[in-house]
């Protein structure tokens, strides 16, 4: 859920790591400087349709694998 999302970005920020990773992230993706400011806002934002239109230019039921791990189940 997004509060999840926008309450895991603080802890995430808590090591060098982890300020160097976001740092990365921000100059990989041109996310601009400005980005952690706004994160949360931008999260909120999200509507339940913009996550259903995404799905449905992105996933097609005809182009997945599924996998399962796991001991085999005996019956």
């Amino acid at each position: 859920n997004k509060a999840n999302f926008t309450g895991s970005l603080p802890l995430s920020l808590e090591t060098n790591e982890g300020v160097a990773a976001a740092i990365l992230n921000m100059e990989t993706f041109k996310l601009g400087l400005d980005y952690l400011q706004n994160y949360a806002e931008m999260i909120n934002a999200i509507t339940r349709e913009d996550v259903l239109k995404a799905a449905q230019k992105y996933l097609s039921p005809k182009a997945y694998a599924l996998s399962v791990a796991g001991p085999e189940l005996r019956r």
